[in-house]
């Protein structure tokens, strides 16, 4: 008897809260969520734009020494390069450098472009940072650059992070975690959020999402 009171009760209670005066209180709520989620987009799109990586210029000689490509990645981006990540950096260049490795890529651009350009080759790249040197043999600095000049330059992309990770989790009460993370960008901070599986002893199976927030 109870149970059939409880459900009629509900019944009741639902049919009381979807009149007209309510309907319209829930769809101005709806609107109010919608517009904070929409500027919430936007400001996330406008503030990460804001927080591009900007070019890093450097001499030769000291886009090879680690603590100043450090210095200088880190104040032009949110690369956060560690000194280890640093040192990975200039070694590379450091080979490119001395093997005269040919470019992956070839740019034709003017002293006038030629940052737009390098911009734009760094975003196609997803890169977290790059940095520009002039090429083996070029005597003019880039920081001398006139606009009629034909130069040649070198171009480095750094990623600091990697786009996809993986995780995997096993605990004392022999509960197996395992997730994907993709990395995405919030308010120019790079973070990582993906899906999240756990599985106990018992077999009992748990799904979550997780964020890891590098720092």
């Amino acid at each position: 008897m109870f149970y059939i009171f409880l459900i009629g009760n509900i019944k009741y209670e639902v049919r009381k809260l979807l009149t007209t005066q309510n309907i319209k209180y829930v769809i101005i709520a709806i609107i109010i969520i919608l517009c904070g989620v929409f500027a919430a987009v936007k400001i996330n799109h406008y503030i990460n734009v804001k927080n591009e990586p900007q070019p890093t210029i450097m001499t030769q000689e000291d886009s090879q020494n680690p603590l100043k490509l450090k210095e200088e990645v880190n104040h032009n981006s949110g690369a956060h390069l560690n000194t280890t990540q640093a040192r990975e950096v200039t070694n590379t260049i450091t080979k490119i450098i001395e093997r005269d490795r040919k470019p992956d890529t070839v740019v034709q651009s003017t002293g006038q472009t030629y940052l737009q350009d390098s911009k734009q080759y760094a975003k196609d790249k997803k890169a977290d940072a790059f940095v520009i040197t002039p090429a083996k043999g070029e005597k003019k600095e880039v920081k001398d650059i006139k606009p009629t000049d034909t130069v040649q330059l070198n171009q480095y992309n750094i990623q600091a992070y990697p786009k996809n990770q993986m995780g995997l989790a096993y605990y004392n009460d022999k509960t197996i975690e395992v997730d994907y993370q993709k990395q995405v960008k919030v308010f120019g901070k790079h973070m990582y959020v993906g899906p999240a599986v756990k599985v106990d002893k018992d077999g009992k199976t748990g799904v979550g999402v997780k964020m890891t927030i590098p720092f």
